[in-house]
């Protein structure tokens, strides 16, 4: 999940995107802390591949992120 935030600087709005703190639960859809490697809803737990790649794929995103931001601040 990705948290979208609105500010007002100087009269002018933004808005700033925050790192992925949250997934979802592929079994039960319950949202869960992005570095578990385990639900405690439904006690499924990720495999250690599964889990390396899914981290990758959020640093990925979150990099992708930051420079949208960055640009667009600069714009």
């Amino acid at each position: 999940m990705t948290k979208i935030v609105g500010r007002v600087i100087d009269g002018v709005a933004t808005a700033e995107v925050e790192l992925i703190e949250w997934k979802e639960c592929p079994v039960c859809a319950k949202p869960i802390r992005r570095r578990a490697h385990f639900c405690e809803f439904c006690e499924f737990c990720y495999s250690d591949d599964k889990f390396a790649a899914e981290q990758e794929a959020f640093a990925k995103r979150e990099a992708e992120m930051k420079r949208q931001k960055s640009k667009a601040d600069r714009d």
